[in-house]
């Protein structure tokens, strides 16, 4: 059933559909238009979504850039946002909202993608179509989509849209103008699917300062990627999500295997709080995954408000971070520091949120991007109490830390190398150690791990980013999280091989020797670049491969049942 519109406004007759294609055509993209005719074609006609960056890059130097550029507009995202305006011009912000619910909605109904971003709404060309029909502005939006219009690109640059243009120069640089476009009309290259193409981030990244490196001494905190930072970084970083041969299959592996009312893992991230109205983390508002009562603020006064408000953005990043390894888990945030450095009261505010996360939470992990350089104790013993209770144990995990570079014989941090905690460092996204790593644990070699994170693109709240939602970041901090949703994907796995009836031996993989001997014997590469640095580097494909004609369900219980036979 087609959704209904949660409003009713008017749609108002839009002048500038009375024009033919053509014409917008040969106006537009031709260069006979002058900035300034008409308001609807500068907001709306400029904001054709590239595909990612990613792709655009690796069609240099190469003839099918060609062929990307005549789909580009078929592959491409068109702003839906500024065609709501011109739809309904006395729109207010809430109708607006509402307005994106529709779309959505009207998206999901028809297997279309959208992405929200920046306060805009995206949606793909086969939207753009349906919308239009139903705005009244069929023409400008044929236009916009046009194949016709694929080699040409206006001249003027408008909103957050201008590194979108400016890619797409650099790019024409590279390869010659076809033939076509001389006077036959192009051929029509066949779109690829638009989950292959839907957009990463793609923000402009300043240098960072040392003080921006580091959330203090504490908070194990991250680094910004830098403008100048190999653009392989950062397409590898994205590809370790996106890419079909890394966490894309494993996520194909378990849509295979999940039903709708199973039980989720549940993780607590001890961090600076969670920007709630992110809109990458509205689906997970709605699903009741996050959210105000999904959380405690231990840093408030006893008299005063609780509040999660995340005023550093590090632990917004994490969580974020967290979902897109394990999309299923539910996640509790404990706000333990309003600001990049810790005081006096945090350790306390700590050891306070871990009884909680245990006790009250009944949580299945616990993951804390956060070090310190020294052992603390209240820290210590809420770690060492907990862990004497058999009956439902705890997975711990915490950041090295990122002061490697700074330290002659650089140990893990603490709580990471606390003995009843698996130590998580950073790699880059060819596997190797991060210059930045602190440790290995020396103590304890058996729980030095590693996975991706540099370059990492999350959630930030945009008022402390320049109105971006997006940030580049890399730290110790940013591969905890990621290690701990590997976790919850075992731990799902195994919860799901409990209801089907599977050997009971998988219940091991919930205490922390239980998953290391999973980490060790399931997902470690033999030629595993990192193990001669003191890291394990983590390959989460190795077990929960998607590929049809690799590892089915069965195996994969039992690849995890003969790892844990070694208890």
């Amino acid at each position: 059933m087609l959704p209904f519109r949660p409003h009713q406004l008017r749609r108002t007759t839009n002048p500038s559909q009375s024009r033919p294609v053509e014409e917008w055509i040969n106006d537009i993209y031709l260069g006979s238009y002058e900035q300034g005719n008409d308001p609807a074609v500068d907001c709306m006609c400029l904001p054709i979504r590239l595909a990612p960056e990613s792709r655009i890059r690796r069609f240099r130097n190469d003839e099918s850039g060609t062929a990307f550029l005549m789909r580009r507009n078929v592959d491409g995202f068109v702003l839906a946002s500024v065609m709501i305006v011109f739809a309904f011009p006395s729109i207010s912000h809430k109708d607006m909202g509402r307005e994106h619910e529709y779309i959505n909605a009207l998206a999901d109904h028809h297997g279309q993608a959208t992405m929200y971003e920046i306060g805009f709404l995206w949606v793909a060309p086969e939207m753009a179509v349906l919308l239009a029909q139903d705005y009244d502005m069929q023409n400008i939006v044929a236009a916009m989509i046009s194949p016709l219009t694929c080699w040409r690109i206006m001249p003027h640059q408008t909103f957050s849209v201008i590194i979108f243009w400016d890619e797409e120069e650099n790019l024409r640089a590279y390869i010659p103008d076809p033939q076509s476009m001389n006077g036959d009309d192009p051929a029509y290259i066949e779109a690829t699917n638009l989950s292959e193409v839907f957009p990463t981030c793609k923000q402009t990244l300043s240098s960072a300062s040392q003080q921006e490196r580091n959330l203090g001494t504490t908070l194990s905190g991250y680094q910004n990627a830098s403008a100048g930072a190999d653009d392989r970084a950062n397409i590898g970083a994205d590809d370790f999500f996106t890419d079909a041969h890394h966490m894309k299959r494993v996520q194909s592996f378990f849509s295979t295997i999940r039903r709708p009312h199973q039980r989720r893992v549940k993780i607590a991230v001890l961090d600076t709080g969670l920007d709630i109205n992110h809109p990458l983390l509205q689906k997970f508002v709605r699903s009741k995954q996050i959210g105000e009562e999904l959380g405690r603020d231990f840093t408030m006064h006893p008299l005063g408000e609780p509040d999660l408000k995340d005023n550093t953005g590090h632990g917004t990043a994490c969580t974020h971070l967290l979902l897109k390894t394990c999309p299923t888990a539910v996640v509790y945030t404990a706000k333990i520091s309003n600001q990049s450095t810790f005081d006096e009261k945090t350790a306390e505010r700590i050891s306070e949120a871990i009884q909680t996360a245990i006790t009250e939470w009944e949580v299945d992990i616990i993951s804390m991007s956060l070090s310190y350089e020294y052992e603390v104790e209240i820290i210590d013993e809420a770690l060492k109490n907990r862990q004497g209770d058999k009956k439902r144990p705890v997975l711990f995990f915490a950041a090295s830390g990122n002061f490697g570079k700074d330290k002659d014989e650089p140990s893990a941090g603490f709580p990471a190398r606390h003995e009843n905690v698996i130590c998580a460092s950073s790699s880059t996204h060819q596997g190797n150690k991060s210059d930045f790593n602190q440790g290995p644990d020396y103590m304890n070699r058996w729980k030095n791990f590693s996975i991706i994170g540099e370059n990492l693109c999350v959630a930030f709240p945009a008022e402390l980013n320049r109105g971006n939602y997006e940030k580049r970041v890399s730290g110790t901090s940013m591969a905890t999280p990621i290690m701990a949703g590997i976790a919850a994907l075992v731990l799902e796995f195994c919860n799901i091989w409990k209801e089907r009836g599977g050997r009971p031996t998988l219940e091991k993989a919930a205490t922390m020797q239980g998953m290391l001997q999973i980490f060790h014997g399931c997902m470690l590469s033999n030629s595993n670049s990192s193990s001669q640095q003191g890291h394990l580097n983590l390959v989460p494909w190795y077990l929960f491969d998607g590929s049809s004609y690799t590892r089915d369900y069965a195996s994969v219980g039992n690849h995890i049942a003969d790892a844990l036979r070694r208890l």
